[in-house]
């Protein structure tokens, strides 16, 4: 009888011992899951920066040459309104709101243009 109780003894420590070693294992695989999960994100992610990048580039050039057009625009109002002035025109009604107009957006580029370089150089 005692060499039975011994046999259960010995089976109910190493059936505990087994139990401890599938809730490691469990832990592992949750960890490797979890692990799996953060690198899907963060390459994702990865992706969605260069994506920002790429468009704070580009929004960087077209605003180059929309400032360019914009002050040749300004340029020719400047020439315009000093011809109408010295041949005693006027300027029809709606030129004073375009010359307000390109004015304002010269103004919005500039603006606009440092926050464009500071996202581009927040890359590598």
């Amino acid at each position: 009888m005692n060499t039975l109780q011994n046999v259960y003894n010995k089976l109910s420590e190493e059936k505990t011992e087994l139990a401890k070693h599938e809730i490691e294992l469990n832990k592992l695989d949750d960890i490797s899951k979890e692990f799996k999960i953060g690198a899907n994100l963060k390459t994702t992610a990865d992706s969605k920066m260069r994506q920002c990048e790429q468009l704070a580039k580009d929004s960087q050039k077209i605003y180059k040459e929309a400032k360019f057009e914009l002050k040749e625009i300004e340029s020719q109002i400047a020439f315009v309104t000093k011809q109408a002035a010295d041949l005693g025109l006027q300027l029809p009604s709606g030129f004073g709101a375009l010359k307000n107009t390109v004015g304002t957006m010269i103004s919005d580029i500039a603006k606009l243009e440092p926050a464009v370089t500071r996202t581009i150089n927040l890359f590598p």
